[in-house]
């Protein structure tokens, strides 16, 4: 069996500011709930965040198991 994954957080102070003088950041915040929204045609930016994924990988005989 092994376990992978990964993590990818590019929250830092640099990265937030180099994104918000771009103006590439949402700057809505009436409700946290919906701002972030992709493929809206009234979005406003993107929102940063962080993101993980792990796997297990095994053989088959022992999953089944």
């Amino acid at each position: 069996m092994v376990v992978a994954g990964g993590v990818e957080a590019c929250v830092h102070p640099f990265t937030i500011a180099a994104f918000a003088q771009m103006k590439a950041l949402s700057t809505q915040s009436a409700d946290p709930e919906t701002v972030s929204r992709p493929f809206d045609v009234k979005r406003s930016g993107f929102v940063m965040s962080e993101g993980a994924g792990m796997m297990v990988l095994e053989r088959a005989e022992f999953a089944r198991a």
